[in-house]
């Protein structure tokens, strides 16, 4: 009997084994599917977000050269002032290499440029599509400086009838850097490719040659696909024989795509570990269930085996909270306690693979902010059509002044907010007298300062101070902090700005900036400095952060000090330039 009881603990051990070793091939398999989909989706959708923002960038140009073409088409504009109105634009608009309007012969009459070009350009492709009435995109092509340029042309219409044709020349080094931004892992890259099939951007050092010689890569398969206009991912060895994860999305209104690609040993190796560790584990329980079986006699054995295959079975069905209980104080003990640690990584993994995916959309959210754009752009038009008709009433010109004004330094602020959030721009520090920088900011603000009814008080020590520092990066930085001052100031109001030598450390200068404003609640003043903090209704959020990280590349630091309903003082520290540094 002694010997049937030990055959009959054996093979219900035996069978325990099976449901352990399916389990364990089913979480392998789950796990690398999940990985899979995660990774493949997540870098697909930053894909479809970098598409999107390449196709408002063009898209924005033409509407540019949209509201070129209904200035210049009034009637009673000399030539002059049409060609003033071009250069201003290309002035405001850094995008624009060069602007030129056609008549409906195709003669160059109005020119961005300084020279009288007067060239016949009736043969070229891009006044026959847009004396059409069709918008015109030529292929990207690399110019003498090393610079991606675009035409763009569309027609001129006047009094309902296509009147000439508008063509700009479009600088895409913003879209060579948003692609650089990408960073995908370690070694995940982006890059661009024309409607031709032609690299006009990627986001490796190595390949920048490849943009340069203009490569053409129509012939693979992930490019033949996005061309095609479709999305998704697939599995190959790019040109340097690297096995990669590649996602593709289209940019379908100028025919082009956005690839990016990721080697898979990176991409996957947060699976290939969650398989390694559960294969551990499984062979851990291989081992006791045998040592168990072989052992047998003891009591309680089948009720334990019979807990970790139920629980086995409600994990393979999803609920990763089960937990196994087993108080036999013997090898069974431990057997579930490695098995319940066996879940918590479960979920540990689960969380992990979650918050990369929630990552992985923080793109969806800043391409949602350009939504934002359109208020103000929309506030512009309404002004610019109504200016038309009264342009004649000079309370009215006033007001459009204001609108436009207003308008704009909102749109600047959301660009500046959009392009730190990718890519911080490059400090170039040169020697500068702080205190000069902090009287232009002040010029530039004045108009607004007037408004607010708010006083500005210079306080500048009389030591001749200098230091390094990128000289619009620290006008953005006092710029910030003297709009956020205004703001705080409602009902008008007065900022102290000071400046003074160190006495614990003579080669740092210390700013600050005191307004008599509403203060900051004590609750929110440990994350005024963090990203999408923000107690106001416009903006990002973004500023004072940007605000801390180009003073700490500089070699300085931000502070605050605030009374609720009183005021703020932030203050700044810089090192000092030393005197023989020239």
């Amino acid at each position: 009997m002694k010997k049937i009881s030990t055959k009959l603990i054996v093979l219900l051990t035996f069978s325990a084994l099976i449901p352990l070793i399916l389990f364990g091939v089913l979480s392998i398999l789950t796990s690398l599917k999940a990985n899979y989909r995660s990774v493949s989706g997540g870098n697909l959708n930053v894909a479809g977000v970098a598409a999107d923002h390449i196709e408002l960038y063009v898209s924005n140009s033409i509407d540019i050269l949209r509201a070129i073409a209904q200035n210049i088409s009034r009637t009673h504009l000399e030539k002059w002032q049409k060609e003033t109105i071009v250069r201003d634009y290309v002035i405001n608009f850094e995008e624009f290499e060069k602007i030129y309007v056609m008549d409906r012969n195709g003669i160059v009459v109005v020119n961005s440029g300084f020279d009288s070009d007067l060239t016949d350009r009736s043969g070229e492709l891009a006044f026959q599509t847009a004396m059409k009435g069709d918008i015109y995109r030529s292929e990207v092509f690399i110019s003498d400086n090393l610079v991606p340029i675009m035409i763009i042309s569309i027609p001129v219409i006047r009094l309902n009838k296509i009147d000439g044709v508008i063509a700009g020349e479009i600088n895409l080094i913003n879209m060579w850097n948003l692609v650089d931004g990408i960073r995908i892992g370690k070694e995940g890259y982006a890059f661009v490719v024309s409607k031709s099939g032609i690299l006009i951007a990627h986001g490796d050092n190595r390949s920048k040659v490849r943009v340069i010689r203009e490569e053409k890569i129509g012939e693979i398969e992930i490019v033949r696909s996005v061309l095609k206009g479709g999305s998704g991912n697939l599995v190959y060895r790019n040109n340097s024989g690297v096995k990669v994860l590649g996602v593709y999305a289209p940019i379908r209104s100028i025919g082009w795509g956005v690839i990016i690609e990721q080697p898979t040993r990176e991409a996957f190796a947060p699976a290939r570990q969650m398989s390694y560790t559960l294969i551990i584990l499984v062979i851990v329980f291989l081992i006791v269930m045998i040592v168990i079986g072989y052992i047998g006699g003891r009591k309680h054995v089948v009720a334990p085996i019979k807990k970790l295959i139920e629980g086995t079975r409600l994990i393979s069905d999803g609920n990763l909270t089960q937990r196994v209980k087993i108080y036999t104080n013997d090898e069974f003990s431990e057997l579930g306690k490695s098995f319940n640690q066996m879940t918590g990584r479960l979920i540990k993994f689960q969380d992990d693979i979650r918050r990369n995916e929630r990552s992985a959309t923080f793109g969806k959210v800043a391409a949602g902010l350009v939504h934002d754009l359109k208020h103000p752009v929309r506030n512009i038009a309404n002004s610019s059509t109504l200016m038309l008709r009264l342009y004649n009433d000079e309370d009215y010109r006033k007001t459009f002044d204001r609108t436009v004004k207003r308008e704009f330094a909102n749109i600047n602020r959301f660009l500046d907010d959009l392009r730190d959030l990718t890519k911080p721009t490059p400090l170039r520090p040169i020697r500068l007298n702080p205190h000069e920088s902090i009287e232009e900011v002040i010029e530039d603000i004045m108009e607004e300062t007037k408004a607010n009814k708010v006083e500005i008080i210079k306080e500048f020590s009389r030591d001749n101070i200098r230091i390094y520092a990128d000289k619009f990066a620290l006008e953005r930085v006092f710029k910030n902090l003297v709009t956020n001052a205004i703001q705080a100031m409602s009902n008008g109001g007065s900022l102290t700005i000071s400046t003074r030598l160190t006495c614990s450390e003579p080669d740092s200068i210390e700013i600050d900036f005191s307004d008599t404003g509403c203060g900051i609640p004590p609750g929110r003043l440990n994350t005024i400095f963090d990203d999408y903090f923000t107690t106001k209704r416009k903006g990002l959020g973004l500023g004072l952060a940007i605000s801390r990280k180009i003073l700490h590349e500089s070699g300085g630091t931000i502070k605050v000090k605030s009374l609720y309903g009183k005021g703020t003082i932030l203050t700044i520290r810089l090192p000092i330039a030393p005197d023989n540094d020239l």
